[in-house]
């Protein structure tokens, strides 16, 4: 698999989507008859890799369908410092959507990228395959920030394994993914 990275480039974060082709289109939780957000998906040329767009406001779904049945190509995609989503495609159209009182988007993908638009906007949340991942098996202590959030949010310990990945820029968040590899003793 590819390391994918988004690279920092003035005050915009360089998404790895550039060449990739728009590919479909899924609604999220329907309420009162209309999604709540709306996915863009991408894949690059050979359908090796793909991406997803959540944009979690509904009212872009006509842009990201048409932009589907197109299949436009990405001919540039960043991240402001502020948190505004900006896509370029072939033929010139673009398609920018802003931070919002909530996470107004994510890109996930292609390999380990995820970037989040915080609510309220500010830098994105970024992670790729620079950000620091470890394995935290269940008779391992927990790093402090992680067992304060979770008794923040009156959530129990983990379990089983599971791989704790931090962001890579200056604003700081955690994901927490299932485990991919198992400890041999």
């Amino acid at each position: 698999m590819t390391e994918y990275v988004v690279e920092a480039s003035d005050d915009e974060f360089v998404l790895p989507i550039t060449g990739f082709v728009c590919a479909g289109l899924e609604d999220g939780v329907v309420i009162d008859d209309a999604p709540v957000h709306v996915d863009l998906l991408l894949h690059n040329k050979d359908f090796t890799e793909t991406a997803r767009i959540r944009i979690a406001d509904s009212a872009y779904r006509p842009r990201v369908l048409g932009l589907s049945e197109r299949r436009a190509g990405v001919e540039r995609a960043v991240a402001t410092a502020e948190s505004t989503l900006v896509l370029e495609f072939e033929g010139g159209e673009a398609l920018e959507v802003p931070a919002g009182e909530y996470e107004a988007w994510e890109v996930e993908g292609p390999g380990l990228v995820k970037v989040i638009a915080p609510a309220g906007g500010g830098e994105p949340a970024i992670f790729d395959a620079t950000s620091e991942t470890r394995t935290i098996r269940p008779d391992e202590p927990l790093p402090r920030d992680l067992e304060a959030a979770l008794k923040s949010f009156g959530l129990p310990r983990p379990t089983e394994a599971f791989e704790l990945r931090r962001t890579t820029g200056r604003t700081k968040s955690i994901e927490l993914r299932a485990a991919t590899e198992q400890r041999e003793d």
